[in-house]
């Protein structure tokens, strides 16, 4: 009788000895598994806040890329710079260049070329104008120079001995479809 009640006791203790190890498995992976969706939850709030943060910031970006219907009003604009800073101004090379994006909006690059002419004050004015314009305008080979003085003004009735200015800039603008 002593020995069958050990040997029910031993299987016993085995048995509660496995039960208590598969519950205490089973309780870790659940508490591991609380802990991964409560960072997962995390996570998800994190992206909700930024996305909420940067609600303002996505909605300019629309401001620095050009759509289609935009390009000549965009060039009319550039033109109308030489006109209000009484500069002399050329806009030639106008080319567009498209390229092979994964966005379904963005088409490719708006490039002209800009030369003006005209005292440095105003030469100075339409740089920063052309620094300040709406869209996400980048420059490249921007070139200033000093060109004779003696030259006749735009009207042909006086002769100016005021230096004359010139400079030169490629622009380039993203647009869309």
């Amino acid at each position: 009788m002593a020995i069958v009640t050990s040997l029910f006791s031993i299987a016993g203790y085995f048995f509660l000895y496995r039960a208590i190890a598969l519950q205490a498995e089973k309780s870790s992976q659940t508490l591991q598994d609380t802990v991964r969706v409560d960072e997962a939850k995390q996570y998800q709030k994190n992206l909700l806040d930024t996305y909420e943060k940067s609600l303002t910031d996505r909605s300019r970006i629309d401001d620095f890329v050009i759509s289609q219907e935009e390009i000549v009003s965009f060039i009319e604009n550039v033109e109308s710079i030489g006109t209000f800073t009484n500069t002399e101004l050329t806009l030639s090379s106008i080319d567009t260049d498209d390229f092979t994006s994964t966005s379904e909006s963005v088409n490719g690059y708006l490039k002209a070329r800009i030369e003006l002419r005209g005292s440095w004050t105003n030469v100075m004015r339409a740089i920063i104008l052309f620094e300040n314009m709406p869209f996400g305008v980048s420059f490249n080979n921007m070139r200033l120079s000093k060109m004779s003085a003696g030259l006749l003004s735009s009207d042909k009735k006086q002769f100016s001995k005021v230096g004359m200015w010139g400079m030169s800039l490629d622009i380039k603008v993203l647009t869309s479809k």
